[in-house]
């Protein structure tokens, strides 16, 4: 078997590992056909990965351009413990202001829930800055995932 399907995650075990998780790094292209990378709080709903953000954010003019996006959601270290996830597919834009006060408002109970507190949170009136947001769903194509601690620190 090769390394690289030794470490890979089953599809449930991507989804708990994501389930698991609040920030990851979204990456659209840029208008000069460059990788353009964010981090960004996210979460995970009917097996997309759904962010929210101002409509005017360069990320957002890069996905009407092209709906083609990746996020990267990785455990960085110790190396004998590296898990990530990797997904690239197609994302739909939502500007329906309803859907913009759910969505943000329960990514922000999630993320307070996880983190266990408000620290770090900056407050926001969801309802005022609904109007100038957007939510963005990215629908994977290709998952790609890792785990080396299924390699029992020998490589």
């Amino acid at each position: 078997m090769s390394r690289r399907a030794q470490i890979a995650m089953s599809e449930q075990e991507v989804f708990e590992f994501l389930d698991s998780q609040m920030l990851g790094v979204f990456g659209s292209i840029g208008p000069d056909g460059a990788p353009h990378l964010v981090h960004m709080g996210f979460m995970v709903e009917d097996r997309e990965i759904v962010v929210s953000s101002f409509a005017a954010a360069q990320k957002i003019r890069n996905l009407e351009r092209s709906d083609k996006a990746s996020f990267l959601v990785e455990t960085s270290w110790p190396y004998a413990e590296i898990r990530g996830v990797m997904l690239t597919g197609e994302t739909r834009i939502v500007r329906d202001t309803e859907t913009v006060i759910d969505v943000t408002t329960r990514m922000r109970e999630r993320h307070r829930a996880m983190s266990g507190s408000d620290e770090g949170t900056p407050e926001i009136d969801i309802a005022r800055h609904a109007p100038k947001r957007v939510v963005v769903y990215l629908t994977p194509g290709r998952i790609r995932s890792w785990d080396h601690r299924r390699l029992g620190g020998s490589y």
